[in-house]
């Protein structure tokens, strides 16, 4: 076996299932024995016993189990492919009605994207081409604009005046389409990147001017806390000195807002030894 059909091996092909995915299995199927080169086999070009064994394995296990009793007496691939188009190739009024009253009810509005919804009407203009139902090329682009929302009215309009000077076509539609999508999607990006970026700037992290760390305010900070109440007590002493300098030296000066009472005389202390002197002043380590 050649190289070229070691790798074909593993190209994918969505398995028969009926007549739903038929026309899609059909042309994966044909690219597939095309590029093993045994096409010719299905055409009845190629008589290689070789190749018409490969290409009617290929066939075979590229449809479901269940559609087997279709092509289980199959002689060669050119009578398993007939077999397989007899059963889900209809070609009958029916089918036609089916497939066209799909594509005109069919709008953008059902796909989750624009080129799910391009996809989808091309294979149902396909379909309809397998069976002997052609569609114009024009009629088929006017059916991609029909199926659009209001929304896209002034691209509509657009195509509109562009197709004064050249013809609307499926290849024109289909690329403004795409673009749109392009530009919506890209439009859509930046605004979440501009409100991503204005909801971090809100919820910045707190930073405190006093102690200069992140994480609380100046009016949080703890340092600054104590540094207020060490500020406060110094004050009060200094406050309480201040007063006892001016009153007897057997005195004294009682605050009850103060945590330190300040004497001059130091034998009034009971503890003389436990004391802090301020100046001419004296006063115990522990309030009294």
């Amino acid at each position: 076996m050649s190289s070229h059909s070691e790798n074909n091996g593993h190209i994918p092909v969505e398995k028969l299932d009926g007549l739903a995915n038929y026309s899609n299995w059909k042309f994966a199927m044909k690219m597939l024995l095309t590029l093993d080169g045994l096409w010719g086999c299905v055409e009845g070009t190629d008589t290689n016993a070789t190749h018409e064994s490969r290409a009617l394995a290929k066939i075979c296990l590229t449809i479901k189990p269940a559609l087997y009793q279709y092509v289980r007496d199959a002689t060669s691939a050119k009578d398993a492919w007939k077999k397989l188009a007899d059963a889900f190739e209809s070609k009958g009024l029916y089918r036609k009605v089916l497939l066209l009253r799909q594509l005109h009810k069919i709008e953008y509005n059902q796909y989750s994207s624009m080129s799910e919804y391009v996809e989808a009407v091309m294979r149902l203009v396909q379909q309809l081409d397998d069976i002997g139902k052609k569609i114009d090329d024009d009629e088929v682009a006017e059916i991609l604009l029909s199926g659009l929302s209001q929304e896209f009215d002034n691209l509509v309009s657009g195509l509109e005046t562009a197709c004064l000077t050249s013809k609307l076509t499926v290849e024109l539609v289909r690329a403004r389409l795409l673009q749109e999508e392009h530009r919506r999607s890209a439009s859509d990006q930046e605004g979440v990147k501009a409100y991503l970026g204005s909801k971090k700037k809100k919820s910045s992290p707190m930073f405190c001017q006093f102690c200069k760390r992140s994480g609380h305010t100046i009016k949080r900070c703890f340092k600054r806390k104590k540094e207020l109440k060490n500020n406060e007590e110094n004050h009060t002493m200094l406050a309480s000195a201040m007063v006892c300098s001016g009153s007897s030296c057997h005195d004294f000066v009682v605050d009850s807002g103060a945590s330190q009472h300040m004497v001059a005389n130091k034998e009034l202390l009971e503890e003389p030894r436990a004391i802090v002197v301020v100046g001419s002043l004296y006063a115990p380590i522990l309030a009294l």
